[in-house]
């Protein structure tokens, strides 16, 4: 009994961590990011120490021992989702789609207050998406190609500006969005036409 349950505690623990290095890649669609990184670290150093100690139990078949261990796997794991909430924010979670948004700003425009806000979807996938979404009493998802390759990273916006200030133009059908720093260093400009919901990026000169 005590050799099973040893034996099946550091079963459980190892497909644990490989349910947990499945959430932080999405499902192993993206590439560790470097919290990630810290995070599999610290799961590695339990998964080690939980294996050891399961194999010390089944080798003595104590049950002080099993009792031990399983007091280890606990505390370790509790450990690595206390890593997790510090470096990546909260708890795993089973979401298959990996959604951002940017806090909202109100742009004043002659056709009346225009609430908008950027949006990145799954920004480290080869099926990464990026919308402005604007609501002026109806809500409107325009498509913007902020990244032409799964992003090597970007910064969580703490005010709308961090990631793009939308502003008017002479033509009251016709916006220019600005991309923040915290989403692109280059500057990116896209002209965005209200009448057909096209965001078109316009070259720097």
């Amino acid at each position: 009994m005590v050799r099973t349950s040893a034996l099946t505690l550091a079963i459980l623990f190892i497909i644990a961590a490989i349910l947990l290095l499945g959430l932080l890649t999405n499902w192993f669609r993206y590439s560790l990011s470097l919290e990630a990184i810290f995070v599999i670290a610290a799961v590695c150093i339990a998964v080690v120490l939980v294996i050891w100690l399961s194999y010390v139990t089944y080798a003595r078949n104590s049950g002080g021992f099993l009792g031990a261990t399983a007091a280890v796997a606990i505390v370790s794991a509790a450990i690595v989702l206390l890593v997790h909430d510090n470096t990546i924010g909260g708890m795993p979670h089973l979401a298959l789609s990996h959604v951002e948004k940017s806090p909202p700003a109100v742009l004043q425009a002659q056709r009346g207050d225009i609430k908008y806000w950027l949006e990145i979807e799954n920004p480290f996938s080869s099926q990464h998406a990026e919308f402005l979404v604007l609501d002026d009493g109806k809500e409107r998802r325009i498509p913007i190609q902020l990244f032409v390759e799964p992003s090597k990273g970007y910064t969580s916006a703490a005010k709308s500006s961090d990631w793009g200030v939308l502003s008017l133009t002479s033509d009251s059908n016709v916006l220019v969005l600005t991309v923040g720093p915290f989403l692109s260093s280059s500057s990116k400009k896209f002209r965005v036409d209200l009448t057909i919901s096209r965001a078109t990026e316009v070259p720097n000169t």
